[in-house]
């Protein structure tokens, strides 16, 4: 093991410990958190609820699913989640004197630590991120600004959470987007948020400034934050509705429909080590083999209202579930071990035919058994 990937391993196992224990604030209990559903007082701050999200029914166990312990095991999780303890409130906090790091997407200020702006309080878990904003009140500043409106908090850098936990933040900015505030994002900025951020405000008709803030510390009078609109690994119907005003492809209607098998080859992780064999077994089924790489957010999503059947590994290019037509069959295939149920309520959501694997971890990579894949190709009727 590479000192790199022992430090990624048991760093965050030992901050965790520390503010579990309270040697280091608690990101979601500690005194300074600030949220929605609390009132501002005298911390200086104002906060505007738009809105809460509060799912009544759990969501459903696949049925399509492989009959071994692992199947039953991950279908039963599946089932425990969709509803919340209480609402979730999503709305924006208006907050004076505000630092921000602006490569991380962390921020500091006397009025508080407000945590519903990050995509979860798990980023807070992450010594990359908790350290950071910890030291952010003592780093020299790189620049000092009027106002602004924080469009990437952290985790920006990730697809799923940019499209699904941030882009459709933009819905709750009327406000301060009319005050003609400028909205502020980092220079290490990805390509594909660059490009879907674009979109988004062409499409909602937004021409506030764009302001690309250089790495480091930078200092705000006043910074509007909007809050995620559900809990991280959920999504919400307005998320869902969000993208597919925006993204959905136009003139697909009536085309053929097509069966998908979406390698990562080209990816680092999570790779199917057995794919030649899973390909042996799609291939004469007519799944086309497709990499995403090179494709264009517009052409993804076009590829996967196309879809009749997805089949891919866990990963982010299932957030274009988002576009499929209802009854299509999704596959998703997890590594054992490693579960997270957003891509489940984002295909019920959509009324998707929503159905995983579970492969054998083999050096961050996953093995599917042939016999399993076999048995849910069987129960589509292939």
């Amino acid at each position: 093991m590479t000192p790199r990937s022992f430090a990624a391993l048991y760093a965050p196992k030992l901050l965790m410990t520390a503010q579990n224990w309270g040697v280091m604030p608690h990101p979601e209990t500690g005194s300074a958190i600030r949220r929605l559903k609390d009132t501002p007082g005298a911390y200086g701050y104002t906060r505007t609820i738009h809105g809460a999200y509060d799912p009544q029914e759990p969501m459903r166990a696949p049925d399509l699913r492989p009959d071994t312990p692992e199947g039953d095991a991950y279908a039963a999780r599946i089932a425990e989640h969709g509803t919340y303890p209480e609402p979730w409130n999503f709305g924006v906090f208006d907050v004076p004197a505000v630092r921000l790091l602006a490569q991380h997407g962390v921020h500091s200020a006397k009025s508080g630590n407000f945590i519903e702006v990050y995509c979860g309080p798990e980023a807070l878990r992450n010594p990359k991120y908790e350290l950071a904003r910890l030291t952010l009140p003592a780093l020299p500043l790189k620049g000092e600004h009027a106002g602004g409106i924080l469009l990437a908090p952290a985790w920006h850098h990730n697809f799923y959470h940019w499209m699904i936990d941030i882009l459709p933040r933009l819905t709750l900015l009327s406000q301060p987007l009319s005050e003609g505030l400028p909205i502020v994002v980092p220079d290490s900025l990805k390509g594909f948020a660059r490009g879907t951020l674009a979109a988004a405000l062409a499409a909602l008709e937004i021409e506030n400034e764009i302001v690309i803030l250089s790495d480091g510390a930078h200092r705000f009078d006043r910074l509007v934050m909007p809050t995620n609109l559900s809990r991280t690994l959920d999504v919400s119907p307005s998320q869902r509705d969000f993208l597919r005003s925006v993204f959905s492809p136009k003139g697909t209607d009536g085309q053929k429909k097509r069966r998908i098998y979406i390698s990562r080859e080209d990816a680092q992780v999570r790779r199917i080590a057995n794919e030649a064999e899973i390909r042996e077994i799609l291939l004469p089924l007519d799944f086309e083999i497709v990499t995403m790489s090179g494709l264009s957010v517009p052409e993804q999503a076009a590829l996967f209202a196309s879809a009749d059947i997805v089949i891919t590994h866990h990963g982010a290019a299932m957030t274009h579930l988002a576009f499929c037509d209802p009854g299509t069959v999704a596959i998703e295939i997890f590594q054992d071990g490693h579960f997270a149920p957003c891509f489940a309520k984002l295909a019920q959501l959509g009324d998707l035919r929503y159905g995983f694997g579970v492969g054998t971890p083999v050096q961050g990579d996953t093995h599917l058994d042939s016999g399993q894949l076999v048995g849910l190709l069987d129960r589509i009727g292939l």
